[in-house]
């Protein structure tokens, strides 16, 4: 019997200490905003972290979108001096058929172009055009109609 009351005691206190756990976890499943302090505390050095670890990456990501974009547009942007005159100008002409015109878009001189103004009325798909550089931007003319011209752009 000597052993009897102790048990029975420590059976008792460890009946208490499991219900007052459990009533503990339910309550944390009811109120998750009072979270465990060490929990809360973790979870913002855990997203700092990671936040710092990402903005290297996306400030990478965005220089080298800035640089293809520059590359882009000094490649494709402008023809060079040397290759437009090899090219390009009064003296170089050519035709678009009205199928390119239909597409938006014709290649000439090693470069692709888009159609920005609509093709003029006057204007024959037969007739010679030539692509000048001029006001900043190129234009396509057409000898036959002096004074008209289209605006078209790079790709």
């Amino acid at each position: 019997m000597k052993f009897a009351i102790p048990t029975a005691v420590l059976l008792l206190l460890l009946g208490t200490a499991g219900s007052a756990y459990a009533l503990q976890e339910k309550g944390q499943e009811e109120h998750p905003q009072e979270a465990k302090p060490a929990q809360q505390q973790a979870k913002p050095a855990q997203q700092q972290h990671a936040q710092t670890q990402a903005k290297p990456a996306q400030q990478q990501h965005a220089q080298t979108q800035a640089k293809s974009t520059q590359q882009a547009s000094s490649a494709h942007g402008r023809i060079s001096d040397t290759h437009y005159a090899s090219s390009f100008g009064s003296q170089h002409r050519f035709h678009v058929s009205q199928s390119d015109y239909e597409h938006r878009r014709f290649q000439y001189g090693g470069y692709s172009f888009g159609f920005v103004d609509p093709w003029p009325v006057d204007w024959s798909y037969s007739d010679d055009v030539y692509v000048v550089y001029v006001d900043g931007g190129y234009y396509m003319y057409n000898p036959v109609h002096p004074g008209v011209r289209i605006s078209i752009s790079i790709f």
